[in-house]
This record gives structure tokens, C-alpha cells and sequence, in this order.
């Protein structure tokens, strides 16, 4: 058996101990001595047990791998045997020992294990060992020493093994770092030539869609002029039909104009309402006035005349704003069926113009027929004037007025006369002012 000293365990740390050789090598017996009692090992009771502060409970524990070909035994304290670990054993508050005995392979036993084997199975041990004690440690200070330079000596043996381990790792990150920077560079070429594809594959698209956009506007200029003046007819008569169809105003001045009706309306009724009042006060009053026997007093009698007068105001205004709100409705029919017209009259003018146009040009690009100046100015005579159509009525109108106006009228060797009145005067102005 090959004894190994350490330095004092704690019991978590036998327990790592036993479980990295349970890891290692599989178990076919494992038993711990806690307090005098022999438990068999389990990992996760145990482990929880002993998960607190430390009491150093663990005395001892015995471990079999599993094919028999290592035995552990850890013991608390220090024997003085190099090769029985329980013979002669002394308590120690410093020192534990560890043992580690191999199969030699004789009558049946579990064979010998390899020297690798054998060599894994120490540097187990020695990965938990704190520290190494020389052989012999003399009393006093130079014990002391000894013991100090021997935990030094471990301390930079377990450092170099740390830095070693910490360099091995960080050697792997490195290179764990280098092989994803280049699966991420080599990700970002695949995009961008994938983009770059993508980009001419679009770019060619695009070329074919300008294209046949260069061709299709060429075919529209190329395009019979009068097929494209016949479209443009249309699409404007449509939309005038469609203005017909609606209101001649906006919304706004629609509000607007109803509003002027509608406050011309109430204030025709809040002074009804006045008038209502003043009349029947008044009523009331002269009712008074007739069942008492009498002459009335002059303030009673003032009081009579002034219900009257508002009464009768009140009804004046009435009928005035009821007459306003009547001609106000009477404006907007007119200049409803105004616009009306003129859009009406506006799409008759744009066919026929369009119809002219189109005959003339047919007829100098087909016969090479000049076309009369006459015939040209007669299709387009009156062609978008609005007020063409009223001027012959409008000098029959005047005429009319006049005629209507004059008190009396003669016709003779030096023209017509007409005599007029202050009442035909007024009547002849407002008839032309309309």
C-alpha cells in the first residue's frame, strides 16, 4: 500500500475525493465512518449533509473500484506504519493520510492494473492533497519551517498547475474565438454575395422594366393625336357628369348658406314670437279698458299704444326676415341652375369643338381639303362664351323694361319717346338692377 499524507481535509472535500473516484473508476463498495457509524455513500445525501459549515465528521471511508483493482482508505490523523495505514495511528489536528493499495493479480484476484491506470489513480489523490510534510519533522522551529516551506512548495506546485491549466484554457478559447470568427466571416461573404446577386439579378429586372417602359411611351407618343384628343373629351365630359351628379358647391359654403337661411328663419320666428306677445298684451289691454266703465288715465292709455307699436314692429321685422330668408333660398336655386347650365353648356362646347377640330384635321390629312374660313367660323361660333346667348335677349329685355315702366310712349317721325313717372323710374331701376 502506497500511503500518501495531506494536510488537514475538510468533509466536503473527502466527498469530492470519493466522488471523483467513483467518477474515475465506478464502485463496488464505498462506506463512510461518520460519529462511529458506518454509512454506506450516497452521493446526494451526503452531499447535503455535509453542505454546511465544516466539522471535520467524516473519520474515515473505504472505496473499491469496480473491477477490484483499486482499494482507497482515507483515515483521519497520521500513522506511524509506511505500508499499514491503520497500524499505530495517533490523532493529529494537521495531518490526514490517504492509502492507495493495487491488485497484484495472484490466487483469483482482480488482475494488476496498468501503469497508466495506476498513475491516474495517484494524480487523483495527490489533485486533493493540501500540502506535503517531509518524512521527518524535527520539534521546535525548524519544524515549523519545514512544515511552512513544504505548504510553500506545494502552493507553487499547485500555482504552476493553475497557470497551466489557465493558459490551456485560454489557448482553447483563442482558438474556440478564431473558428467562430471565421464561420461569422465567412456568414457575412455568403450575405454579401448573395446581396451582390440579388442586386444584379434586380438591377437586370429593373433594366427590362425601364425598357418596356421606353417602349410602351413611345408607342403612346407615337400615338394618333386624335385618339388621345377623343380620350382627354371623355375623360372630361365623364367628370362633368359626375360634377353634375353632386353638389355645385362645397361643403362649407353648403353650411354656410343654409346657415344664412336657417338664422334668417329664426329670426323671423323670435320676432313672431315678439309680436305674438305685444298683440296679445295689447288685446288684453283694450279688453281691460272696455269692461271699465270710464275714461282711462293717460299713463294707462300710453301703456296701450307703446304694446301696439311693438307689437306691430315686431311683426314688421318678422315678415322682413321671412322675406330675406325667402329671396336668400330664391339666390341659391339660381346660382345652383347658373352653374349648372354653364357646366352643361361647357361639355356641349367641348364635343363640338372636338368634333370641329377632328373634321378639319382629318380633312387636310386624308383629301388635302382646305377648309372655308366660313364654315370654321360658323362651328365655332359662340364656342365656350357664356353670355353669347344672352345678348340678343338682353336688348329685348331692356326695351320690355322700359316699356313697362314709361307712363306713356310714342313713336314717331323723330324716334320714340317715353314719358316716366317717379314710379316708373323707381320700378325701371330695379328691373335693370336684377
Amino acid at each position: 500500500m502506497q500511503i500518501f499524507r495531506t494536510g488537514k481535509l475538510q468533509d466536503k472535500q473527502v466527498l469530492k475525493l470519493l466522488d471523483d473516484l467513483i467518477s474515475a473508476y465506478g464502485k463496488s463498495e464505498a462506506t463512510l465512518h461518520v460519529a462511529g457509524n458506518g454509512l454506506q455513500y450516497d452521493a446526494d445525501v451526503h452531499s447535503q449533509l455535509f453542505k454546511g459549515k465544516d466539522f471535520g465528521a467524516i473519520e474515515r471511508f473505504d472505496f473499491s473500484s469496480a473491477t477490484g483493482q483499486f482499494v482507497v482508505r482515507f483515515r483521519r490523523g497520521v500513522g506511524q506504519s509506511a505500508q499499514q495505514i491503520d497500524d499505530n495511528r495517533a490523532p493529529s489536528p494537521y495531518f490526514d493520510d490517504i492509502g492507495l493499495e493495487t491488485s497484484r493479480g495472484n490466487n483469483g484476484a482482480a488482475p494488476r492494473p496498468e501503469l497508466v491506470d495506476s498513475l491516474a489513480a495517484i494524480g487523483i489523490i495527490k489533485k486533493h492533497i493540501t500540502f506535503v510534510v517531509p518524512e521527518a519533522v524535527n520539534a521546535g522551529a525548524e519544524g515549523a519551517s519545514a512544515v511552512l516551506q513544504a505548504q510553500l512548495s506545494t502552493l507553487n506546485e499547485r500555482l504552476t498547475e493553475v497557470n497551466a491549466e489557465a493558459d490551456r484554457r485560454r489557448q482553447a478559447f483563442d482558438e474556440e474565438h478564431v473558428r467562430k470568427l471565421r464561420e461569422v466571416e465567412d456568414m457575412i461573404s455568403e450575405a454579401e454575395e448573395e446581396i451582390k446577386l440579388g442586386r444584379k439579378a434586380f438591377e437586370a429586372e429593373l433594366s427590362i422594366r425601364d425598357a418596356e417602359l421606353q417602349s410602351r411611351a413611345k408607342l403612346l407618343d407615337d400615338r394618333d393625336h386624335m385618339h388621345v384628343r377623343r380620350g382627354l373629351r371623355e375623360n372630361i365630359t365623364t367628370e362633368i357628369q359626375s360634377r353634375l351628379g353632386k353638389a355645385m358647391v362645397n361643403r362649407a359654403s353648403g353650411w354656410m348658406r343654409w346657415g344664412v337661411f336657417g338664422l334668417s328663419l329664426a329670426g323671423s320666428a323670435v320676432f313672431v314670437w315678439f309680436a305674438y306677445i305685444g298683440l296679445t298684451e295689447y288685446a288684453q289691454a283694450v279688453q281691460a279698458s272696455i269692461e271699465v266703465p270710464g275714461e282711462l288715465p293717460l299713463l294707462q292709455t300710453s301703456s296701450i299704444w307703446v304694446l301696439l307699436a311693438r307689437g306691430t314692429v315686431s311683426s314688421v321685422v318678422a315678415v322682413s326676415f321671412l322675406l330675406y330668408a325667402v329671396t336668400w333660398l330664391r339666390k341659391i336655386y339660381h346660382d345652383d341652375v347658373r352653374v349648372q347650365r354653364d357646366l352643361e353648356r361647357y361639355a356641349y362646347d367641348l364635343n363640338r369643338a372636338s368634333w370641329a377640330i377632328e373634321t378639319i384635321m382629318e380633312a387636310r390629312s386624308k383629301d388635302g381639303v382646305e377648309i372655308p374660313a366660313a364654315w370654321i367660323n360658323g362651328v365655332s361660333r359662340n364656342l365656350f362664351d357664356s353670355n353669347s346667348g344672352h345678348k340678343e335677349s338682353d336688348a329685348n329685355d331692356a326695351i320690355a323694361a322700359v316699356l313697362r315702366a314709361s307712363a306713356r310712349a310714342k313713336i314717331g317721325p323723330g324716334g320714340a319717346e317715353f314719358e316716366l313717372n317717379s314710379r316708373g323710374t323707381n320700378k325701371l331701376a330695379k328691373e335693370l338692377e336684377d
